[in-house]
């Protein structure tokens, strides 16, 4: 009988090196799933409060570097640019905390 060789690394080490090469790509995965359902959580509370103020949302969009009528915003907190049909179309922005905590918003000038 020959001996038959293995090219490369045994199979119990190999499931050692998948682990570690599996590992950042689920961490990734749920870091991105947290970002979206945050994002979706904000988005359905600025609809809630439309509604219950009787207004119209015309578009909904998260800003990264425009703050609005705000001067600080923590690294926690998101800024949202908002447009709502009343008879007029007016702007406003919202600051929305961490974890659905600190809400404010303000109309723009």
């Amino acid at each position: 009988m020959s001996k038959v060789r293995t090219v490369g690394m045994p199979l119990k080490s190999l499931g050692k090196h998948m682990t570690r090469l599996i590992f950042p790509f689920i961490a990734l995965f749920l870091i991105i799933l947290v970002v979206v359902l945050v994002n979706n959580s904000d988005k359905a509370e600025i609809e809630r409060w439309a509604v219950g103020e009787g207004y119209t949302i015309v578009s909904c969009e998260q800003t990264i570097f425009d703050t609005g009528p705000f001067w600080y915003r923590s690294r926690h907190q998101r800024i949202y640019k908002v447009v709502i049909a009343i008879p007029v179309e007016r702007m406003i922005y919202f600051r929305m905390g961490y974890w659905g905590y600190d809400k404010e918003w303000a109309l723009a000038q």
